[in-house]
């Protein structure tokens, strides 16, 4: 709560930056969105070609466009990588990326796989008592840890 305290007036997202092995996907109007930096291997596939192309990197023009990494939209999903819809495309999230899972008071946020975007900044640093992300599956306390933990979990606890 001491640190929260220094970041008064500053959105959680841009608080969260601070914090190794966090990553946040920027999106429009302010949002921003967490992010796993240390994906596993087998979730951000590279392409076979003279380049090598992260996909979590790329712009997913359509859901049928393949990918510069050589997968389409299904095959990046299939794989544990979230493309955003169209709809949310109007928000600002324009990449196919590894999100973090998000539990607020020890509920999970976004229960979908793979895991869908959440906005860090619809939090209010002020209401925030303390915040633990974990990178990995590996470092993830079991009780949070599943099959969607690989690309990182975040665990805020509001104050009451």
């Amino acid at each position: 709560r001491a640190d929260l305290q220094k970041q008064r007036g500053r959105r959680l997202g841009e608080v969260l930056t601070q914090v190794t092995g966090f990553g946040a996907s920027a999106g429009g109007s302010g949002h921003m969105y967490v992010v796993g930096k240390r994906a596993p291997a087998h979730i951000t596939p590279r392409s076979t070609g003279a380049q090598s192309v992260n996909c979590g990197a790329i712009k997913a023009a359509s859901p049928d466009a393949p990918a510069p990494c050589g997968l389409n939209y299904d095959e990046l999903r299939a794989v544990g990588m979230y493309c955003p819809t169209m709809a949310e495309r109007t928000y600002g999230i324009l990449t196919c990326a590894c999100f973090s899972q998000v539990y607020l008071d020890g509920r999970l946020m976004n229960t979908a796989h793979p895991t869908e975007p959440f906005d860090a900044n619809t939090i209010p640093v002020d209401d925030i008592e303390g915040v633990e992300f974990y990178a990995s599956a590996a470092s993830t306390p079991g009780r949070y840890s599943s099959l969607n933990a690989q690309c990182g979990v975040m665990l805020v606890w509001t104050r009451r």
